[in-house]
């Protein structure tokens, strides 16, 4: 323990003459003439080396502002791929210090960097991590936002593949904040350009059913009817698949005002195809509009989005964990 604690004040140290020779380059004055780029990529490495010396001592909130002088610094000398590394490390240390408010104003700082110098993809990169931040965060609209800007910067770049898992993103979003027709639509755009691809299009599938299950869960069974017709010149692997029987047994159960029946199709499906937390929630709705439904149905499909939950709480542990490890 007085091993670390000396460890963290002399890094400590470290950081405030760091920080003393920065100013002292800020002050330096050469005439009447701006400073030169040399001068100004010399302060922002002092900034940068104070606010390494701030994160070994744990200080990330220091470490933090000491980085986000550093990016400053670097833009103002025209360094845009030294300034959008500082601004994506400052912005890891804000969030380390529990301040993700002013993580995200890094990151947003580190887009316009990027669209400034030109660099969509990386912009779209930076974009898509704002969107999983907020997203993480339960602020659904700005995480909307983010996620349908970098699709359009993948798309304008070429990365149709990235642009689409985005663009998924976006929809889930949107179909659960009832913008139902927009999601189905982005469901089928999605599945259209994955069927053209030898690598993605297996997954098509999985996207259609999105949109079915979205189409009930507004309720509107006779477009679900409809498109599982149409969807079958899509993917011409979708009729008999498992994803097609799914959906006969809910239009079945929706018919037949079977809530139990319903429940029923969710577990059968469920059993061999783990259902996550969208598709669960977004079934749960459907099944509310079945006329007298029961709460044995609910209780099945309770069970399976406590499921889904603590699969993704783990797979948010293990992303967690590798973040860390990347930091580090």
């Amino acid at each position: 323990m007085a091993r670390d604690n000396d460890r963290t004040s002399k890094a400590e140290k470290k950081a405030y003459e760091y920080l003393r020779q920065a100013e002292k380059t800020g002050k330096k004055k050469l005439g009447l003439l701006p400073p030169s780029s040399t001068s100004l990529e010399d302060r922002a490495e002092l900034f940068q080396s104070a606010g390494n010396q701030f994160k070994i001592a744990s200080n990330y909130l220091r470490a933090g502002e000491c980085l986000l002088q550093a990016a400053e610094a670097f833009a103002k000398a025209k360094s845009s791929a030294q300034s959008n590394q500082m601004y994506a490390k400052a912005a890891t240390c804000f969030k380390q210090a529990g301040n993700a408010g002013q993580a995200a104003k890094c990151l947003e700082r580190a887009v316009d960097a990027a669209l400034d110098a030109g660099q969509f993809f990386k912009a779209a990169n930076i974009l898509k991590d704002i969107g999983v931040s907020y997203r993480d965060a339960g602020d659904f609209d700005n995480a909307l936002e983010n996620f349908e800007r970098a699709a359009e910067y993948f798309a304008s770049e070429g990365s149709e593949t990235n642009a689409n898992q985005w663009r998924l993103e976006a929809a889930d979003i949107r179909a659960m904040n009832k913008d139902y027709i927009v999601a189905i639509d982005t469901y089928e755009e999605v599945a259209r350009s994955a069927t053209g691809n030898n690598l993605t299009k297996w997954s098509a599938k999985d996207y259609l059913l999105r949109a079915l299950i979205t189409a009930l869960a507004m309720p509107d069974v006779e477009l679900a009817r409809q498109n599982l017709s149409i969807y079958a010149d899509i993917d011409h692997t979708l009729p008999g698949s498992r994803e097609y029987k799914f959906i006969e047994k809910l239009i079945e159960a929706f018919e037949s005002t079977s809530a139990d029946d319903w429940a029923q199709a969710c577990a059968d499906y469920d059993s061999i195809a783990r259902l996550n937390r969208w598709k669960t929630t977004m079934l749960l709705r459907g099944r509310d509009h079945i006329e007298g439904a029961g709460e044995e149905g609910e209780d099945v499909l309770g069970e399976q989005a406590e499921a889904a939950d603590i699969e993704a709480e783990a797979a948010a542990a293990a992303a967690e964990e590798e973040e860390d490890d990347e930091v580090l």
